[in-house]
């Protein structure tokens, strides 16, 4: 009797044994399940939408205008106006102020150029002692150039007055002096030559006339 109530009850055991495993085989199959229909795909993406360019301005920017001086060499020169003296003289009128302020102070004659209204004056500058000279430059809207020196300027500079021909006779407004090639495509007028009151007028890049009927339309400052 004992025998059976022990395979009784050990019947019982495997009885309840087998319920538990097949409750925990059906939670372990409910949970598989549910990890097997969680989406294993990852979701579509919504498509970013690109951003629209900004169109760049079809403009250029505008061109200087040609033949213009910019502003920061000087101011436009005004046009000389007919009859000579220093009011005919390329530049403004602050320039010719300057001329007259130099002539009334300076030992030798001062002068200055009258050329196109294209010209404008690049740099002037006039000193008295013991230096004692008056320079000028001008430029045009070809890229032509024109030096000018007068008096006591080329101290301390030995290749000043150099050349590397003689072209004959020429003038410097109502002086006389000798026209030069001091290299190729510049030509230059040469009055008292070495001299601390000697004048000169040098041209690059224009002819060989235009720079001989300039230099002889050099107009003296007069003093007042």
């Amino acid at each position: 009797m004992k025998t059976q109530m022990v395979t009784g009850s050990m019947r019982r055991s495997a009885a309840i044994l087998a319920i538990a495993i097949a409750v925990v085989g059906c939670t372990a199959a409910k949970q598989t399940q549910k990890i097997v229909i969680l989406p294993t795909s990852t979701p579509t993406e919504m498509p970013t939408a690109e951003p629209t360019p900004t169109p760049m301005p079809s403009e250029s920017p505008s061109a200087l205008p040609s033949g213009s001086p910019s502003a920061s060499l000087t101011a436009s020169p005004t046009p000389p106006p007919a009859g000579g003296g220093v009011e005919s003289c390329t530049g403004t009128a602050d320039m010719r102020d300057l001329w007259k302020e130099a002539a009334n102070n300076l030992s030798f004659d001062v002068y200055c150029a009258v050329l196109p209204s294209s010209w404008w004056v690049q740099n002037t500058e006039w000193k008295g002692k013991p230096l004692t000279y008056v320079t000028i430059s001008y430029k045009n809207a070809k890229g032509w150039l024109i030096s000018v020196g007068e008096g006591n300027f080329c101290s301390g500079a030995p290749l000043c007055w150099t050349s590397i021909s003689d072209l004959g006779a020429a003038s410097f407004g109502d002086r006389a002096g000798q026209l030069k090639l001091r290299a190729a495509g510049q030509y230059a007028v040469y009055v008292d030559a070495g001299t601390t009151q000697g004048y000169q007028i040098i041209g690059q890049g224009m002819s060989q006339s235009d720079l001989v009927a300039w230099a002889a339309g050099m107009v003296k400052v007069a003093r007042s």
